[in-house]
């Protein structure tokens, strides 16, 4: 079983704080994955497209997973977990960048 406690212990920030997440949509075939992705607290990688450009990085881990349909828009499955291989990944929509939900909040 997947312990998400231990994935965010393991990628805390100098700081201490936890990662904030971006909520990613990966097509990949005919199927759409929507989830989110915890990013390094990192200053200069805490972007969707940083991740995806990491040279040793091989899969894309995504939590809280829904699989669409891609006719319809209909949730097919969910995941709390799901790890996708990027050279099979068609294209990645960043939905929510981190950050992004606080900024809207308060204007």
């Amino acid at each position: 079983m997947y312990n998400r406690a231990m994935f965010m212990d393991s990628d805390r920030t100098v700081r201490g704080t936890p990662p904030e997440p971006a909520r990613v949509r990966c097509e990949v075939g005919e199927r759409i994955y929507v989830g989110n992705l915890y990013l390094p607290g990192v200053d200069f990688r805490n972007r969707v497209s940083d991740v995806l450009n990491e040279p040793e990085r091989r899969f894309l881990p995504l939590l809280d997973v829904e699989q669409l349909d891609a006719a319809t828009g209909k949730v097919l499955d969910r995941r709390s977990f799901m790890l996708i291989r990027l050279d099979m990944i068609d294209v990645v929509v960043p939905l929510l960048e981190p950050g992004e939900a606080q900024a809207s909040a308060s204007l």
